[in-house]
């Protein structure tokens, strides 16, 4: 009894500045490092404390910051009466909110379908179109990815053909309206590419020798007066690995110059034995637009890619499709295919009006091919074949040029889009293939060059410089050859629309040529097939 005589306390009661008790607020003893929690009435109490002398402080969000001294004696009860705590209203640090604008996989309008931006609901034709969005969130890499999504369009053949409403295309590729070099292994890799669009049906009237399935167009990315700065990555199973970027921006003040660069990079296994695939594309672009009347843009593309034929999985000779599992390939360790395109296109467009427009484009595609591989000649019994030898080299060379005019007007109440134009397409075709053999082991003119188990497969690296030049491969005969074409066409078209009424009407005159002006029989294309 005599020692709680000399111990103190302090009591007080917190009210903020609007007069309402303060209550849940932590009110601190600085130097005694003791804290007590006001009631629901505001009321704070500091017990058996010591004589001292210290600093009160009470420190929350809600109010500011207060301190005041205290000295209490031996056996005292400090009153400190009600405080009143001031509001705390500084403005919490600021977030920022990023978002993306909901976007869609839906298109309204096409330029391949027409030459000029028109409604796809405005144009008689059917359209299929593949939109950036899709093709970013499904990751496509490449133009074989694209067309799943597209009703109607299945790959043929791993030569990247194609087959659209049940028509094998095989000169179905477009960039940017301008043709590319089809005979390839390799399917075109999409950095730079915004959409794809498909015309299914005829579209020899703009676009020249085509199959009457359709076109696949590849529209290219352009450069953005907006600065962009954009990298993604991405990884998956068997070991795959994809990178890529996209950069774009004005290079001066007055927005007239645009840049735009795109890369991607991938290297992947496969679940198939010997399948890999290393490839890189490198795409700038450049935009000069001076004023509203005058547009030039410059797309360069190079893409590298190092990976094997896949010919498929090779089964019993039964014909049991599912006599063998996924994984069985037949090519060898030290095959391979390498594939470079660079692509060079030029667009000049200018509007005199706004009834009269003159477009014109060139592309310069380069492709070469370098393929050494092993693939299955023939049966040897129900589970073992004999195998061949192709090394082939392709250096081919696309030129491509456009142009066409377009006049806007009325007549009453029809309204005219007339479009009038020249194309002219050259392809040179240089094609060295050598086919090997061991005449010693399997006989001169066998075209075979080792056999493989389907059963228990084994792979090791063949004696390729061993082999002897064969007249055959695969069954089939080769030889060196350039495969060369020379097109030009002129061609109107006329777009009448009345009312819900749409009208397409469009002719065309081709000059076609193949092989060398002295040779009429030299390089058909014919010979292209030999080479599948």
């Amino acid at each position: 009894f005599a020692i709680a005589q000399h111990l103190s306390s302090i009591k007080g009661t917190l009210i903020s500045q609007n007069g309402v008790p303060a209550s849940l607020i932590p009110v601190e003893l600085k130097a005694l490092h003791k804290t007590v929690i006001s009631d629901e009435d505001g009321n704070f109490l500091f017990e058996n404390l010591p004589a001292l002398t210290d600093s009160l402080v009470i420190s929350s969000l809600q109010f500011k910051y207060y301190a005041v001294p205290v000295h209490v004696c031996c056996g005292n009860v400090l009153q400190t009466g009600n405080i009143i705590l001031q509001e705390n209203i500084n403005a919490l640090q600021d977030i920022e909110i990023k978002g993306v604008l909901s976007s869609s996989y839906k298109n309204n309008y096409s330029f391949a379908a027409t030459k000029t931006e028109n409604n796809i609901k405005d144009v008689p034709q059917t359209i299929s179109i593949i939109s950036s969005q899709l093709m970013k969130d499904r990751m496509d890499y490449s133009l074989n990815d694209v067309i799943e999504n597209i009703a109607g369009v299945n790959l043929f053949s791993d030569y990247q053909e194609y087959t659209i409403r049940g028509f094998r295309e095989e000169n179905p590729r477009l960039i940017n309206g301008l043709r590319t070099y089809n005979a390839s292994l390799v399917p075109p890799l999409l950095a730079n590419i915004e959409r794809v669009e498909v015309i299914k049906g005829p579209a020899a009237i703009l676009y020249g020798n085509n199959d009457p399935g359709g076109i696949i167009n590849m529209v290219t990315k352009k450069p953005l007066q907006e600065k962009l700065y954009e990298i993604s990555a991405g990884f998956g199973s068997w070991n795959d690995k994809r990178l890529s970027a996209d950069i774009s921006g004005p290079v001066n003040n007055t927005h007239s110059f645009l840049y735009r660069f795109n890369t991607a990079y991938k290297n992947s296994n496969s679940f198939r034995n010997q399948l890999f695939n290393k490839s890189v594309q490198l795409a700038p672009s450049f935009s000069f637009a001076p004023n509203k009347k005058l547009n030039l843009n410059f797309d360069f593309s190079f893409a590298h890619t190092n990976t094997v034929t896949d010919r498929g999985v090779p089964g019993f000779n039964n014909g049991d499709l599912y006599s063998t599992p996924i994984t069985l390939m037949v090519a060898q360790p030290g095959d391979y295919l390498k594939e470079t395109d660079i692509a060079s296109i030029i667009t000049f467009s200018y509007k005199f009006n706004a009834h009269i427009s003159l477009n014109s484009s060139y592309l310069n595609y380069i492709t070469k091919q370098k393929l050494s591989e092993h693939g299955v000649k023939n049966y040897i019994n129900n589970d073992s074949v004999s195998l061949y030898y192709t090394r082939r080299n392709i250096n081919a060379i696309t030129n491509n040029i456009t142009n066409y005019a377009v006049f806007n007007f009325n007549t009453g109440k029809l309204k005219h889009q007339l479009l009038a134009g020249y194309d002219f397409i050259a392809n040179d075709a240089e094609i060295d293939q050598w086919n090997g053999e061991l005449p010693d082991k399997f006989g001169e003119g066998s075209g075979v060059v080792g056999t493989f188990s389907l059963i228990h497969p084994k792979y090791f690296a063949r004696p390729v410089d061993t082999y002897s030049k064969s007249d055959a491969s695969a069954g089939e005969e080769d030889d060196d050859d350039a495969a060369k074409y020379f097109s030009n066409g002129i061609y109107i078209q006329e777009q009448l629309s009345f009312k819900k009424w749409e009208l397409l009407f469009s002719i065309r005159q081709e000059f076609y040529k193949t092989g060398d002006d002295d040779d009429e029989d030299a390089g058909n294309l014919d010979s292209l097939d030999d080479l599948k």
